[in-house]
């Protein structure tokens, strides 16, 4: 007898969450993500309840929601997801948006009106760990991102850096992955991720994505050197 295709297999590629108020928006993303094989949509919710219970059923890689949902009480439901990869797609791309979002803790931010590509594209960057920024709002962020206090260049924390944890931070700023610094250390990855960590608890950063945010507020960084998209925290490539 034939066995159906798939049959016994639970999913495949990285499972993927969707969760939006608008059932348009959803059957958009189903059909986007469908396109790619690596990706599979194991379900799509309507609201932040459903949203949460479905996340500890369905335990996926990547949870891709609607702005709306996470604006609710100012993205307090953004947070309530910490430790969750989370990818907002959004169809307000202000800079407020933006700003609320990365300041609650997502890892991804993506217009609906970017191209169909883009979305496969930063569900595989953040479900490998990492966080993803089109291209096109990488600069905005840089130059509007303000959580992060601009520290006095003599503060103790930054004075705390060593030669090399400064100049780890500003190839972070530049978006190079840790086998790109080592490359350019003549290092090994493990080093190079020793290095990383470090300067995240010195200046008390929450991930490479803040890093790279202050080496810019810092001037290590110059506006030809940013990345167009901010790469995943400790990729190797």
């Amino acid at each position: 007898m034939l066995t159906p295709a798939g049959a016994g297999r639970a999913r495949r590629g990285i499972a993927v969450l969707l969760a939006d108020d608008h059932e348009v928006i959803l059957d958009g993303l189903r059909a986007v993500l469908a396109r790619d094989d690596a990706i599979t949509v194991v379900g799509a919710v309507h609201g932040v309840p459903e949203l949460l219970d479905r996340i500890g059923r369905d335990q996926p890689d990547v949870v891709l929601v609607g702005a709306s949902l996470l604006r609710v009480d100012d993205f307090r439901v953004a947070r309530l997801l910490a430790g969750q990869r989370v990818v907002v797609a959004t169809q307000d791309d202000s800079d407020e948006l933006l700003v609320s979002a990365i300041a609650a803790g997502v890892s991804g931010y993506l217009p609906l009106g970017s191209p169909g590509e883009e979305f496969p594209r930063a569900i595989r960057a953040v479900a490998e760990g990492g966080a993803y920024l089109p291209a096109h709002v990488t600069k905005r962020v840089f130059e509007s991102f303000q959580i992060i206090p601009l520290p006095d260049p003599s503060a103790p924390a930054l004075l705390s850096l060593t030669e090399r944890e400064g100049q780890v931070l500003r190839a972070i700023g530049q978006g190079r992955s840790n086998r790109e610094i080592a490359r350019e250390f003549e290092v090994s990855e493990t080093t190079v991720k020793s290095h990383v960590s470090r300067v995240l608890a010195k200046l008390e950063l929450r991930d490479r994505v803040q890093a790279a945010l202050l080496a810019w507020r810092l001037g290590l960084v110059t506006a030809r050197e940013a990345p167009e998209v901010v790469k995943p925290r400790g990729a190797s490539a």
